[in-house]
C-alpha cells in the first residue's frame, strides 16, 4: 500500500522527492507552515543546506499512519 501511494506521487511529481513549497501545495497549506512542522519533526522531510526535502515513500507513510490514527479515534 505504502508503494503504491509512493509510486503515484513519484509519477504526478516526475521524482522521487518533493521540495517544501511542493508538498506544501500537495497538503493545501503553506511553505512556511510545512518547513516548522518538519522542524518539529511533525511533518516528514529533512533540511538539506537552506531547503527541506521530503521523500515521497515518507510522505505515503505518514499518510498511512495519520490514516489508521483517523480511523481509530
Amino acid at each position: 500500500m505504502v508503494l503504491h501511494m509512493a509510486e503515484d506521487l513519484s509519477r504526478r511529481y516526475k521524482k522521487n522527492s518533493l521540495t517544501a513549497s511542493e508538498f506544501a501545495e500537495y497538503l493545501g497549506k503553506s511553505r512556511q507552515y510545512v518547513c516548522e512542522k518538519i522542524r518539529r519533526g511533525e511533518l516528514p522531510g529533512y533540511r538539506c543546506g537552506q531547503s527541506f526535502n521530503v521523500p515521497v515513500r515518507a510522505i505515503a507513510l505518514w499518510e498511512l499512519r495519520i490514516s489508521k490514527t483517523k480511523t481509530t479515534t
